[in-house]
């Protein structure tokens, strides 16, 4: 699929911007790609070449992530920061968020109803486990400047996740927003998933009015990685049906 890069200068904090990624059809439905934390863009790459003939594709680098810069700040400032970008999209919006991402999708559908048509949610749960995966997450913090990539399997320095790990990841809360959200909402979780259980991503969609949800058997953290052409079927097919 092809892409144009371009940046966003957030409007308040001049001077910084975000990386954004345009793509597909320029008249078509709107699909909006939120990354999770250390992710960047380009973790939609391999779903998204299924949807590029038919939406007009969007995606956005979280600040110090990708080839957005790093400014230190908690989670109201790294939704602050998604939630400027998305108001000057053309909306509505299929929205897909992963894992971390996903609180931002859940928050963006309770706070601005009118902006989403759908919501899917990959791996992600209303709150991030302190589990194992978490523990060896914060351990490993010190090498990701030996392996973060701009469209890598990190893409976030050092002190970028350390920062993540100890000040804002803590924070993810879904659960004020649950009777807000009035978009149908389809979750997809891997069934060996190491840092959101099976269990939790699936009881973590019941308060939703209107849910489904799928599994994959052998699934692990990145579902678009791994049945990316299993995926276009499901929410082709969900949002056919909703």
């Amino acid at each position: 699929m092809k892409v144009s890069h371009s940046r966003f200068p957030l409007p308040h904090d001049p001077g910084r911007y975000l990386h954004t990624v345009s793509g597909g059809q320029p008249s078509g439905p709107g699909l909006l790609c939120l990354h999770g934390a250390t992710g960047n863009w380009s973790n939609y790459r391999p779903l998204l070449k299924h949807f590029a003939n038919h939406y007009r594709i969007e995606a956005v680098d979280m600040r110090g992530h990708g080839r957005s810069p790093w400014r230190p700040g908690n989670l109201e400032d790294f939704y602050q920061d998604l939630e400027s970008y998305i108001a000057t999209l053309p909306k509505p919006l299929l929205v897909l968020a992963h894992s971390f991402g996903g609180y931002f999708g859940v928050r963006l559908a309770a706070t601005h109803p009118d902006w989403l048509t759908h919501m899917v949610l990959f791996n992600t749960a209303k709150r991030l486990p302190r589990g194992l995966a978490f523990q060896v997450l914060r351990l490993c913090c010190r090498w990701c400047d030996l392996i973060a990539r701009p469209e890598g399997v990190i893409a976030s320095g050092s002190a970028v996740t350390q920062h993540l790990v100890d000040h804002v990841l803590g924070d993810w809360n879904w659960e004020p927003f649950y009777s807000s959200v009035r978009c149908p909402v389809l979750g997809i979780a891997g069934f060996f998933d190491p840092l959101i259980p099976h269990s939790l991503a699936r009881s973590s969609l019941t308060p939703f009015e209107r849910h489904r949800f799928h599994s994959l058997p052998l699934g692990m953290h990145v579902a678009m990685w791994e049945r990316p052409a299993l995926l276009h079927r499901w929410i082709t097919r969900f949002v056919e049906e909703h």
